[in-house]
């Protein structure tokens, strides 16, 4: 995992005002399903239309029944389902679907993936408020 810190004032909090050293994800790139399919078809000889074909299909299917209320369970992903946040009311005559915040999708990974999310090795990049580098931490198996 590549995680940056990167030092920020922090806008709010008991640290509010302050530079601190703020860690986040380094996403380094965004896997497209072009490239999630040629991967498949080299690991599994499965022709890529079929498997193009197969991912859409199961991703009309999936988004059907997520939409429709469904907990939906993706075999070595996890279970994926709709959630909401809504204001909350003390009147049943006061709801209305303007109090619903806002929609978002939940999935809660399968032991498998929680198990090499937190055993997968860690490097961390210290960066100062102009962008330089000033220290890089690795995880090593000495650290557990």
């Amino acid at each position: 995992m590549n995680i940056k810190s990167k030092k920020e004032r922090v806008k709010v909090g008991a640290h509010k005002g302050k530079d601190m050293f703020i860690m986040k994800m380094d996403y380094y790139n965004t896997v497209d399903t072009e490239k999630i399919i040629q991967y498949a078809h080299d690991v599994s000889c499965i022709p890529a239309p079929m498997l193009r074909a197969s991912w859409e299909a199961i991703s009309l299917v999936i988004t059907s029944w997520v939409v429709d209320g469904h907990i939906v369970k993706i075999p070595g992903l996890g279970n994926i389902r709709a959630s909401i946040r809504a204001k909350a009311r003390t009147k049943a005559e006061d709801i209305n679907t303007t109090d619903i915040l806002y929609r978002k999708i939940m999935l809660t990974p399968t032991k498998a993936i929680k198990q090499a999310l937190n055993t997968a090795p860690v490097r961390i990049v210290c960066i100062d408020k102009n962008g330089h580098e000033i220290r890089r931490i690795e995880e090593t198996d000495d650290d557990e």
